[in-house]
């Protein structure tokens, strides 16, 4: 029980911050999108982060080939975020499962 309390924690901080951070940066690129002023030095550093959490599967598969191979509309469209948060638990919790094997 402790482990899937762990893992719906884990879940919950990745998505959040996730979803967070990608409204940051679309926001403060959507404020500077008439001026066209180059992104700052805190919006090219929160974009990166929003890459690197929505690693796998955000930016892998649905992302990498430059086309979306399917669509979820409304408030399914928070599925790819929730499933990528939860592989991101998932090996988070694995890592730290093997380390504690092996450490002893």
């Amino acid at each position: 029980m402790r482990t899937f309390a762990t893992f719906g924690l884990l879940t919950a901080c990745h998505y959040i911050a996730t979803v967070l951070l990608l409204v940051l940066t679309f926001s403060s690129s959507m404020g500077r999108f008439d001026s066209g002023q180059p992104e700052g030095p805190i919006e090219r550093g929160a974009s990166v982060v929003v890459s690197l959490l929505g690693f796998p599967l955000l930016h892998g598969v649905l992302g990498g080939r430059g086309r979306v191979p399917w669509y979820f509309d409304g408030l399914l469209g928070h599925i790819p975020f929730a499933l990528n948060s939860a592989l991101w638990a998932g090996v988070i919790l694995g890592c730290v499962r093997l380390y504690k094997r092996y450490r002893a």
